[in-house]
């Protein structure tokens, strides 16, 4: 089998910001923990064209609550991420540049923010947070 290339690259990413607020958790607990999104927000910082290449810059935003049960009136825990990253592509319109960006770029940083938060919070003790999935186009159309 021999693998085609995609005219769509992934240059590179950086975790921007992160933070995690819990209250204290028993450390035997069992409990499963309810996930919401308070934010989730994708944006094209900038698109660049140089000769028959374009570049952009994609951040994506996200704020996750976890409570225990769904009367809780506050958080038990909150994770706060941004990540950002760099996309090139040539041989290709600026507008289908720009929705592969807001498509596959939000993909491809959403896999990294879910394994960040997954790992990292692994490690403070308390079960991890494994991101629900999401349905992007339908969440990227509101």
């Amino acid at each position: 089998m021999s693998v085609t290339e995609s005219n769509f690259q992934f240059e590179n990413y950086v975790i921007k910001k992160f933070s995690l607020t819990q209250n204290p958790i028993r450390i035997k607990t069992k409990s499963k923990f309810l996930y919401s999104f308070e934010k989730f927000d994708a944006v094209i910082k900038e698109i660049n064209e140089t000769g028959d290449f374009f570049t952009s810059i994609v951040q994506l935003s996200l704020v996750i609550h976890g409570k225990k049960s769904p009367t809780d009136k506050r958080p038990t825990r909150k994770v706060e991420i941004a990540v950002v990253g760099e996309f090139k592509a040539k041989n290709i319109s600026k507008e289908k540049f720009e929705k592969f960006c807001l498509i596959n770029g939000t993909l491809q940083l959403l896999s990294i923010a879910r394994s960040y938060i997954a790992s990292t919070t692994a490690a403070t003790g308390a079960p991890s947070i494994i991101m629900p999935l999401i349905n992007l186009p339908a969440t990227l159309k509101d």
